[in-house]
C-alpha cells in the first residue's frame, strides 16, 4: 500500500474526557492508575482496516484485542472476560477460538465494572493482540475527542 505502518497501537484511556497513559506497559498488558473511582472510561487506541492495507482479509476496523479488564483494589479485584456480553459499546464479537475480543479503536469499558468501587485502583487491560496500524506521525497523540 506504500502507506507507512507501525505497530505501535498508542493505547490509552479517555476518562472522563481525559486522556490517561499507562504508567507500566507490557506486549501483553497495560496498567492505568487511578486516584479516584472513574465514571466513564473509554479504550482508545490507532485503528485500521487490514483488507486496507493489504495484511489480511479483515474487513473490520481492528483497535487492540483484548483477553480481559480488570480493576483492582486494594482488597477486591474485579475482572470482565473478552467473552463478556456487557462489552458491545466499540467492540466486535468475542472471537472463541482465540479466546479475545477486538476494540473498534474507540471501546467503552462498561460502567458496571466500577460500580460500589471507591477510592484510588488499578485497571489492567490484558492483550491478546495489537494490529498494523497507518503511522500518522505526531497529529495522533494530538487528536482531541
Amino acid at each position: 500500500s506504500g502507506l507507512p505502518l507501525t505497530s505501535e497501537p498508542d493505547l490509552h484511556l479517555l476518562v472522563d474526557g481525559k486522556r490517561i497513559d499507562a504508567i507500566q506497559r507490557s506486549d501483553t498488558e497495560y496498567a492505568f492508575r487511578f486516584t479516584t473511582t472513574p465514571r466513564n472510561v473509554r479504550i482508545r487506541s490507532r485503528a485500521s482496516v487490514p483488507q486496507e492495507l493489504g495484511t489480511a482479509r479483515d474487513e473490520r476496523p481492528l483497535g487492540v484485542a483484548l483477553r480481559r479488564i480488570v480493576l483492582a483494589q486494594p482488597r477486591r479485584q474485579r475482572a470482565v472476560d473478552a467473552a463478556d456480553p456487557l462489552l458491545t459499546d466499540g467492540f466486535h464479537k468475542f472471537e472463541a477460538e482465540q479466546s479475545l475480543r477486538w476494540t473498534n479503536g474507540d471501546a467503552a469499558i462498561p460502567a458496571e465494572l466500577f460500580a460500589g468501587a471507591t477510592g484510588a485502583c488499578m485497571l489492567l487491560l490484558q492483550l491478546g493482540a495489537t494490529a498494523q496500524y497507518v503511522d500518522e506521525g505526531i497529529q495522533v497523540t494530538q487528536r482531541v475527542a
